[in-house]
């Protein structure tokens, strides 16, 4: 299943021209590639800071982007790395790396 990004609708709501848009979207993708890097070895070695500081930064970067499905994602890997809970981390971090892999902006 491919996850779109409208590029209309953000040169809209965000007030963009399209190569400010496709250098944001560029920015981005490399950015969350490398804290999804981080983000599953943190969950392998149960640094949950890192998992924290992880989760955050992708939060933050996909709220711009109006990326719902992310940002609740990593707003609950977050919150749950904040107090050590114990939730299910790498099918939060498999439900990132599919919505990543198939994110298209169009």
């Amino acid at each position: 299943m491919a996850y779109i990004i409208s590029k209309q609708i953000l040169k809209d709501k965000l007030d963009f021209n399209e190569e400010e848009l496709t250098l944001l979207y560029s920015v981005f993708l490399k950015n969350t590639r490398e804290n999804l890097i981080k983000l599953k070895k943190a969950i392998e070695n149960n640094d949950y800071n890192c998992i924290h500081s992880s989760a955050n930064n992708i939060k933050g970067s996909s709220a711009n982007l109006l990326l719902d499905d992310v940002y609740d994602i990593t707003k609950e890997l977050e919150f749950a790395s904040k107090t050590e809970e114990k939730i299910d981390y790498i099918s939060k971090y498999e439900e990132l790396d599919a919505i990543f892999s198939s994110l298209t902006l169009e």
